[in-house]
């Protein structure tokens, strides 16, 4: 997943996603470090708070 890359680039917090997608931040500090993987809706709403296609957001961070 490509969450940190994009997070850096857009200048944006696991605050600033947490307050746009409702989740925590803890539950996004997860996604962040790769210890969980988040589901389909989860995915929609950071893709949505990033203002990203989620093809972006899903894309090896290699690629």
């Amino acid at each position: 997943m490509n969450l940190k890359k994009l997070m850096i680039e857009r200048e944006m917090t696991a605050a600033d996603i947490a307050r746009k997608t409702g989740m925590t931040q803890a539950t996004l500090s997860r996604y962040i470090n790769g210890k969980r993987i988040p589901k389909i809706n989860s995915v929609i709403k950071i893709a949505k708070a990033l203002n990203v296609p989620i093809e972006l957001l899903m894309k090896g961070v290699d690629e």
